[in-house]
């Protein structure tokens, strides 16, 4: 385990040129470019605090933005993920 995290240490610059190329790439034809991966989940994060304040949910001592922002955060990554795996497979063949 402890392997791991001295080569993850050891290519962290090879890390960060391949996730900022891979952000570049992604975003390279949108309007926005960049900022509109923050946007966005800044924008949804915006719409579902006002839904809330209709609907009236509880969230206890957590604030209700930062508890959806990392919902959401976490839900677009698992569905990105899906998304990217599935491209991988090989189409099913009866």
């Amino acid at each position: 385990m402890i392997t791991v995290f001295k080569n993850l240490y050891q290519y962290r610059e090879l890390i960060a040129a391949l996730t900022w190329k891979n952000i570049v790439l992604r975003y390279k034809q949108a309007y926005l470019g960049i900022l509109w991966a923050v946007l966005k989940p800044i924008m949804l994060m915006l719409i579902f605090t006002l839904v809330r304040s209709f609907v009236g949910i509880e969230t206890g001592d957590i604030p209700y933005p930062i508890l959806t922002l990392r919902h959401y955060s976490r839900g677009y990554s698992f569905r990105n993920l899906l998304q990217r795996e599935s491209v991988a497979l090989p189409p099913m063949r009866p």
